[in-house]
C-alpha cells in the first residue's frame, strides 16, 4: 500500500485539514487514522440524524463483539470538563473510541472478501483495490463539542460554496448581506427549501442539547413566520420568537410579503 497525505492549514481555519491519498494493492484488512487524546471520561459525542448523540467509551459486559465501533454521520468527538477534540469527516462513517488512551479511530478504507455472519457470500469487489481518497478536519476546542459550539465547524467542514455566472450588471446588493437572519444559542441549521405546494421558505433546526432555547428568525420578504411539521403542516403559532426544547427539530414556514 502506498499511503500519501496532504495537510493544509490556512489564515482562519479552525483546524488542519487531512487529504489522504490511497493505493490500495492489499486484501483483507481495515486502515484506520488514530487520535490519541489522553483524555479521561466515560462518554462521547457523534454526530447522527437530526441528533447529536452521547455514547459510552466501552461496552456492557454482555457486548460479545471484538469491536465497538458506531456510525456517525459528519463527526465523532470526546472531550473532558476543560477541552476536546472533535474529527470532522467527509463520508467517512465508522469510528471507535479506544479507551485505554482516549482515541478516535476514524476508518478510512476497509477490504473484505465477503460480508455477512449467516453464509458464504463472496464480496471480491468490496477488497477496494486501487486508487482512494479520504478527507477530514480536526477541531480543537474547550469543553465538549455543543458547549464549545464546535459542531457548527464541524457541519460547516466540506459544504461547498455554489457560484453562478451572471451577466454585468449594476448591483443593489450590499457587501455583506444575510438572506436569513436567526438568533439562538445552540442551534442547527439543517435545509432551506421552497414548501411542496406553495411559495413559502421553509427553514429547519434542530437542538443538540438536553436544555430549551430560544430562537428567533426572520427573512428580508417575511419577518413573519408559522410553525409547521416536517411535513409542512402549518400550526397555528404565527410569530417570530419561539422556545425549542431539547433535542426538538423545528421547522418554520415564511410567506413572502408578510411582515410583523
Amino acid at each position: 500500500m502506498i499511503l500519501r497525505t496532504t495537510v493544509t492549514l490556512e489564515k482562519g481555519m479552525k483546524g488542519p485539514i487531512f487529504k489522504l491519498i490511497i493505493d490500495n494493492q492489499a486484501t483483507d484488512h481495515r486502515l484506520r487514522v488514530l487520535f490519541p487524546t489522553k483524555l479521561k471520561t466515560d462518554t462521547h459525542y457523534a454526530d447522527s440524524i437530526f441528533e447529536i448523540v452521547s455514547r459510552p467509551n466501552t461496552p456492557d459486559p454482555e457486548w460479545e463483539n471484538p469491536s465497538f465501533c458506531h456510525h456517525q454521520q459528519r463527526f465523532a468527538s470526546i472531550a473532558d470538563n476543560e477541552v476536546g477534540l472533535t474529527v470532522a469527516t467527509d463520508g467517512l462513517q465508522e469510528y471507535e473510541i479506544l479507551q485505554a488512551d482516549g482515541t478516535i479511530a476514524v476508518t478510512v478504507l476497509r477490504s473484505v472478501a465477503e460480508l455477512g455472519d449467516w453464509g458464504y457470500f463472496p464480496t471480491p469487489e468490496a477488497q477496494c483495490l486501487g486508487i482512494h481518497s479520504a478527507e477530514w478536519q480536526v477541531l480543537l476546542h474547550e469543553k465538549d463539542v455543543i458547549a464549545a459550539s464546535a459542531y457548527v465547524d464541524a457541519y460547516q467542514y466540506k459544504v461547498p460554496l455554489q457560484v453562478i455566472q451572471t451577466n454585468a450588471h449594476k448591483g443593489i446588493l450590499p457587501s455583506e448581506h444575510r438572506f436569513v437572519k436567526w438568533e439562538s444559542e445552540s442551534l442547527a441549521w439543517t435545509s432551506m427549501k421552497l414548501a411542496e405546494d406553495s411559495d413559502d421558505v421553509m427553514l429547519r433546526w434542530f437542538n443538540p442539547a438536553a436544555s430549551s432555547v430560544q430562537l428567533k428568525a426572520s427573512l428580508d420578504t417575511a419577518a413573519n413566520s408559522y410553525k409547521s411539521t416536517i411535513i409542512e403542516e402549518q400550526s397555528n403559532h404565527s410569530s417570530n420568537q419561539y422556545i425549542v426544547a431539547g433535542y426538538e427539530i423545528i421547522t418554520l414556514g415564511f410567506r413572502k410579503g408578510e411582515r410583523l
